[in-house]
């Protein structure tokens, strides 16, 4: 190949192969924090059982639980991505919301555009 002739493009499709047979495990939390041009995304979850029978135990005593209740998040990975990964990431989500959104999994409350008005149809 010459200076003025530019190698063609390969296209690359990822086929997956699954190396950890253990099932997949259970996140509550998921949070995205910047870390210079990178993205560190941290997953955990929380023990509802727990939370349930504290916030129980305040209405059994006639206490009415706080709007904002503090609780532990157990913090089980956490994965580095770069801004490319990130954004293949946030496309992959949002077709998969929008997929949700449509089949009525998920409804959207309209007058907003946070995502903490977002529902589970399912229980």
């Amino acid at each position: 190949m010459t200076e003025d002739e530019a190698p063609e493009a390969v296209s690359l499709r990822p086929k997956y192969k699954v190396v950890d047979l253990e099932p997949p495990k259970v996140c509550h939390i998921i949070n995205f924090h910047r870390v210079g041009t990178d993205v560190l995304m941290t997953v955990g979850r929380i023990d509802i059982a727990e939370l349930a029978t504290r916030i129980e135990n305040l209405r059994a005593k006639g206490e009415v639980p706080p709007n904002e209740h503090e609780f532990e998040v157990e913090v089980f990975d956490r994965f580095a991505m770069s801004p490319d990964a990130f954004a293949r990431l946030a496309a992959n989500a949002q077709q998969i919301f929008d997929a949700m959104v449509k089949s009525g999994h998920l409804k959207v409350d309209e007058t907003s555009t946070e995502g903490d008005d977002v529902k589970s149809s399912e229980s």
